[in-house]
């Protein structure tokens, strides 16, 4: 469980840089593709019908919001230590509309920038 005065002050920061972000959960999972719900996986089992459900009962039952393979670890390791902790993670697609990311380089550099921009400016804030 990541600390909810952290997220909140880190939710502030982007806003006050007019980044778009949310808050929400974090599913972290053992594997890349079928793990996640991806249909593009050397082994498939499921439909993109049965995706498309798994990924919907996620956001609207559970708020998942993101879904990668380390954050759980991360904050469970922090929790253990009572160190305060909170993930920022890029969405670079939107999984509802496919599993391949259909940006430019230069969009992804940019949305690669963004955590640092908002860990740079709780910092920043922090600090005054």
């Amino acid at each position: 469980m990541c600390d909810e005065s952290l997220r909140s002050q880190l939710l502030a920061c982007g806003k006050r840089l007019g980044t778009k972000i949310v808050a929400g959960n974090t599913m972290s999972c053992n594997g890349f593709y079928e793990e996640q719900g991806r249909l593009d996986g050397a082994m498939c089992t499921f439909t993109p019908e049965e995706k498309m459900a798994f990924l919907r009962k996620a956001h609207d039952e559970c708020g998942i919001v993101n879904i990668e393979m380390e954050t759980n670890m991360f904050a469970a390791m922090c929790n253990r230590f009572r160190v305060k902790s909170a993930s920022i993670c890029v969405t670079i697609l939107d999984r509802m509309n496919g599993d391949a990311a259909g940006i430019t380089e230069a969009e992804y550099k940019r949305r690669e920038r963004q955590p640092l921009e908002v860990v740079a400016e709780l910092i920043k804030s922090s600090s005054t």
